[in-house]
């Protein structure tokens, strides 16, 4: 692997030269060593790979959690209030289910208002995960809050 490569792919994966380094249990300065044409070692090049495939399943957390504050905002209303009903269970396929299932019965005008949208993260999402782990699930609540937060804005703005 050469510098180029390496660069793009920790580009790819999202990451920052330090986030690289503390998931590469490397320093920085090695992170900029490397991106300036120094030798990467292999088993360095194997590890920057699968922060490409973790920043995948990372932001398919994050859209998932996304989703849910859009289903939220079905089935409690505008903006989402808290996370009463919520839980990282939504992260899966069978929570994510239900919580479209749930909006569709119990609110059918105002799923029909996000429909397009739901639709759109749905075909964003390339693998449920079985079972969010602890990065998996901040990213999952950070995804829930920005999309409640988008919520808020947009129904200040028509204030």
């Amino acid at each position: 692997m050469n510098a180029e490569e390496f660069r793009a792919l920790r580009a790819a994966a999202g990451f920052s030269v330090r986030r690289a380094a503390g998931w590469l249990g490397v320093a920085p300065s090695s992170i900029q060593r490397w991106e300036g044409g120094a030798t990467i070692p292999s088993d360095v090049a194997d590890r920057i790979r699968g922060l490409v495939a973790l920043s995948e399943t990372l932001a398919t957390a994050q859209v998932l959690g996304r989703l849910a504050a859009v289903l939220a905002y079905v089935v409690r209303g505008y903006p989402p209030q808290g996370t009463e009903g919520i839980s990282v269970d939504a992260g899966t396929r069978a929570g994510i289910g239900r919580l479209i299932q749930r909006a569709r019965n119990e609110q059918p005008e105002r799923y029909m208002v996000v429909e397009e949208e739901v639709e759109d993260l749905l075909a964003s999402i390339s693998g449920y995960p079985t079972l969010l782990d602890d990065e998996q699930t901040a990213e999952f609540w950070w995804g829930y809050y920005t999309r409640r937060r988008e919520f808020r804005e947009r129904r200040n703005e028509r204030a």
